[in-house]
């Protein structure tokens, strides 16, 4: 997955931009990438086991849906899967765990994102400040 880290902040108003490449082998029964996301509390930190999170599929089928996913073979031979998942104007509630998963047996990858609300930052630097 890139970005190429296990957790990635963003600012509140930024752009967010996954890309998830999978292998898919000959066994693949289907040959689509899934993306999924799970809401985190603040005390969780990156360690946290796949399975205490509880995920929900990004359904991109709505006129009005904010994520875009675009889908491609990244290889001549079909045997590299590439998938996007793009928003723009990122806020807090999407923050959370982001997991693309080939079919959906396969094999995931996930990456935290933390969005920090840039106008409270700006407010707690010029509080620092002032003492």
């Amino acid at each position: 997955m890139e970005p190429t880290t296990s957790e990635l902040y963003l600012r509140s108003g930024d752009r967010l931009h996954l890309i998830c490449e999978q292998r898919v082998t000959p066994t693949a029964v289907e040959k689509v990438v899934y993306w999924s996301k799970a809401e985190t509390p603040r005390w969780v930190s990156v360690n946290v086991a796949d399975d205490q999170l509880r995920y929900q599929q990004i359904d991109t089928s709505q006129p009005a849906a904010p994520y875009t996913i675009n889908q491609r073979p990244a290889d001549d031979g079909g045997d590299l899967l590439r998938s996007e998942l793009v928003k723009n104007n990122v806020g807090r509630a999407d923050s959370g765990y982001y997991r693309c998963r080939l079919g959906l047996g396969g094999e995931s990858s996930r990456i935290l994102i933390t969005v920090i609300d840039s106008m409270s930052l700006s407010h707690c630097v010029c509080t620092v400040l002032r003492r």
